[in-house]
């Protein structure tokens, strides 16, 4: 017999304190950077870097990688991690209609930050397929979304041009969860 039960998604929505201060030099950056259209069968996407090779050069990559490390440290930590790496990040700019079509990532996590949101309009699904729902979450400008790759997710525009960052998420050296459930333990 095979018992499938539901365990809580730990998810974290993060504001960004820098964004409004550093809005300005990455929209600069991105403006250098090599962005293409995509569309496949998995998604329609008006721009972004997702194709182009990883040895070109993306110059919003250092300034948005300096933005994110306070949130991507406070997931690390609040999940009991250490370390973490981030193999990918990558920019998209979606116009009405575009779509990035249901499907997983190779991960532990997957981290949304909503750059450019001019209607605040920005969401996101995943489905949660052992309760069969979607669940749905708009996130604000500035806002970072962090959540399991593993959850079925889809983003899609219904609204204004959006500009967001998608960046994949590895941690690794629990020794905070293993004082978390030391903690838990003596309970």
């Amino acid at each position: 017999m095979i018992k499938i039960d539901t365990i809580m998604m730990p998810y974290v929505e993060y504001g960004l304190k820098d964004h409004k201060k550093n809005k300005v030099k990455i929209q600069k950056a991105l403006k250098k950077t090599i962005l293409e259209e995509s569309v496949n069968e998995d998604m329609h996407i008006h721009k972004t870097d997702y194709g182009v090779p990883q040895d070109i050069e993306r110059p919003y990559k250092p300034i948005v990688t300096s933005v994110l490390n306070e949130s991507i440290g406070y997931m690390t930590h609040a999940l009991g991690y250490e370390e973490v790496n981030v193999p990918h990040l990558y920019a998209a700019t979606m116009k009405k209609n575009d779509v990035i079509n249901w499907g997983t990532y190779m991960a532990n996590f997957i981290g949304i930050y909503a750059f450019d949101i001019p209607d605040n309009k920005f969401e996101f699904k995943w489905f949660n397929s052992i309760e069969k729902k979607i669940n749905i979450l708009h996130i604000k400008e500035g806002g970072v979304l962090f959540f399991p790759s593993y959850m079925s997710h889809k983003i899609s525009n219904l609204g204004k041009p959006k500009t967001f960052f998608i960046f994949s998420l590895n941690f690794s050296r629990g020794k905070n969860i293993e004082n978390l459930m030391k903690d838990v333990e003596k309970k």
